[in-house]
């Protein structure tokens, strides 16, 4: 949690890997009009030191999984993805990584170039871009990318699924893979956690 007093406190996932302690590294999209993000920026700007609280949730990948791997993320839930397979990639080679990436548009990929880069240097790892709201250059995926990924994974069943994004998309696609016979075991969310804590989710 990023704190800027007792009554604001906002929860961003960690970016970096444990190699790059003691830095952290978080993703903060920078939005118009919205006061907290504008907030933090400033302070992350002006200030030397910025509190915070935490870790929360019990999102991670521990060890090898029997599953495949999929993470289903949207707009800066690109972090927690990003520091899971920058370790795991190459330590699991046995292992299969997906990556489904929404956003409203392509600029909002801001890190496009790093998926497209493990493409090519891993053979267990593919990934896919879907865009909510393309403009007409755009030929990849469209839609919302859970639908995507429902459509285009052979099985649902037997996978360990990562999700990371607002708590709206979070808790919506939780809910279509529990409709689908996933167990919530199978699903994996720091903001499934934090709900969870907080009373709102079982």
């Amino acid at each position: 949690m990023l704190v800027l007093n007792d009554e604001d406190k906002r929860p961003f996932s960690i970016a970096s890997t444990p190699a790059e302690l003691p830095n952290i590294y978080l993703h903060i999209r920078s939005i118009d009009n919205n006061p907290f993000t504008e907030q933090i920026l400033q302070k992350l700007t002006e200030s030397e030191y910025i509190d915070i609280e935490g870790p929360f949730g019990n999102c991670q990948l521990s060890g090898k999984s029997p599953n495949p791997v999929v993470f289903i993320v949207g707009g800066t839930g690109f972090a927690p993805a990003k520091s899971m397979l920058e370790q795991f990639l190459e330590k699991y080679p046995d292992n299969q990584f997906s990556l489904y990436w929404g956003a409203r548009t392509a600029e909002e990929l801001y890190h496009a170039d790093l998926p497209l880069l493990w493409v090519n240097q891993y053979i267990n790892f593919d990934y896919h871009p879907v865009i909510s709201d393309p403009d007409p250059l755009w030929s990849g995926a469209k839609g919302l990318v859970h639908q995507y990924a429902f459509q285009h994974l052979t099985s649902l069943l037997d996978t360990d699924f990562y999700l990371a994004g607002s708590i709206d998309m979070v808790k919506a696609i939780y809910l279509d893979l529990l409709k689908e016979g996933v167990s919530k075991e199978n699903i994996h969310s720091d903001m499934l956690d934090i709900l969870r804590a907080q009373g709102e989710l079982i």
